[in-house]
């Protein structure tokens, strides 16, 4: 029996090696295409750029950062993005496409670093985890423009980085420990500082804290960190946002927070399906029920694929449109079941409970935003949902073709914006 065992164990690591090949060579294509579009972009700011961009101009104009944080501006986002452009000006000189490689590089280095923490936690085949990030469209999006979204994403990547190092260290590396989680903390700052959304993130040292004694106090450490880099700039905001900016103190909009959900589902459709096969006869029903709803709620209709739906008749759009709401109702449902289950099954598993825990709270932050939704806020679930799935994920045939499909759709958005 022990043989047989032994045989059947190399084969399925024989399996996901040769597997592997694929996903490493479709995200080599994937990464070569991005870097393509960005090289072959417009010379002229695009989508949001501009507004981003503005707050950089002002510092590298000569404005002191105190000024610039009293200045009403069009971006909501905070001073990371204005301070890195206005750091590497010297390269860029703040012009399309060079601004565009920014985020680009700082992609890479995210996706080093989450390879750092697959192996850190003993996962195997780590590139070939982390390269599937590039299945998700949105990442394509926000990477291949100079957006605001990449450098925060980084910065909780990096944090997340120094947590890891200390969490794994020798109980006798005080000092390792130490340093780790004061990096940790820093640059959790620094990502609070780009996108603000990513702040009740913080609730992760503190259960470090209440969980695991012997990190009680670095972790408490790291959150006095990360407090102070951003609470001067909060007070001279005197609130989350920048001035001139709507309130995120309204009402709370449950049809973004709905859609957040559907998102990250997609999301997690494409890193890892096996996610939701857990309890899916619970799953699977639910969400059925969930989607079979809401048709005969009229009102609820979440306006998405507009473009598609433009070129419909009124009447066929409306029931597009339908559709695609029952669907999105339905794969939130799904994805929040599936959490609670596996969050369940894994409950001795802490980092586990912990990175989907902070994954579905960000996913769910969009319902703060009243004013407006867009699929870039759900970049904030990441790093931890990409490290959430992981033990869901196995290098397949399969995976290389999610990761083919996502990264194309995720080309033909960022051409679609270029072409604007």
């Amino acid at each position: 029996m022990n043989e047989i065992t032994a045989t059947t164990s190399r084969q399925s690591t024989l399996w996901h090696r040769k597997a592997a090949y694929p996903i490493i060579i479709v995200a080599a294509i994937a990464g070569l295409a991005m870097i393509a579009a960005a090289a072959l972009s417009p010379a002229r700011y695009v989508y949001d750029e501009h507004f981003h961009m503005a707050g950089a101009r002002l510092i590298v104009d000569g404005m002191s950062l105190l000024a610039f944080l009293r200045t009403p501006l069009e971006s909501a986002a905070g001073p990371l993005y204005p301070v890195l452009h206005f750091l590497l000006a010297g390269l860029t000189g703040l012009s399309a496409p060079a601004i565009r490689w920014v985020n680009i590089g700082l992609l890479g280095l995210s996706i080093w670093a989450l390879s750092y923490v697959v192996r850190v936690w003993r996962w195997d085949s780590a590139w070939q985890r982390v390269a599937m990030i590039l299945s998700i469209p949105t990442v394509w999006v926000t990477t291949g423009m100079a957006l605001t979204e990449i450098p925060a994403m980084a910065m909780i990547t990096f944090s997340v980085s120094a947590a890891s190092w200390a969490l794994t260290a020798d109980p006798v590396a005080r000092g390792r420990i130490w340093l780790g989680f004061a990096l940790a903390g820093l640059c959790f700052g620094l990502g609070v500082l780009g996108r603000q959304p990513y702040l009740p993130a913080v609730i992760g040292f503190v259960l470090i804290s209440a969980f695991v004694p012997r990190f009680r106090w670095p972790a408490l450490a790291a959150v006095g960190m990360a407090v102070a880099v951003v609470a001067p700039v909060f007070i001279v905001w005197r609130g989350l946002l920048p001035p001139g900016q709507p309130s995120v103190g309204g009402h709370i909009v449950f049809e973004y927070g709905a859609l957040g959900f559907a998102y990250a589902a997609i999301f997690v459709l494409l890193l890892a399906p096996r996610f939701f096969f857990t309890r899916w006869r619970w799953t699977l029903p639910a969400s059925l029920v969930a989607a079979l709803v809401i048709i005969p709620l009229g009102g609820v209709s979440f306006q998405v694929a507009g473009g598609i739906a433009r070129r419909l008749p009124e009447w066929l759009a409306h029931l597009f449109q339908m559709a695609i709401s029952s669907v999105l109702v339905g794969s939130g449902v799904a994805l929040v079941l599936a959490s609670a289950f596996n969050a369940w099954d894994r409950r001795e598993d802490k980092v586990f409970v912990l990175l989907i825990t902070l994954a579905i709270g960000l996913a769910a932050t969009p319902a703060f935003v009243s004013h407006q939704f867009s699929s870039r806020y759900l970049m904030t679930t990441f790093p931890f949902l990409l490290l959430a799935v992981q033990p869901y994920f196995r290098p397949s045939y399969a995976a290389a073709a999610r990761l083919a499909v996502g990264a194309s759709l995720g080309f033909l958005s960022l051409q679609a914006y270029f072409a604007n």
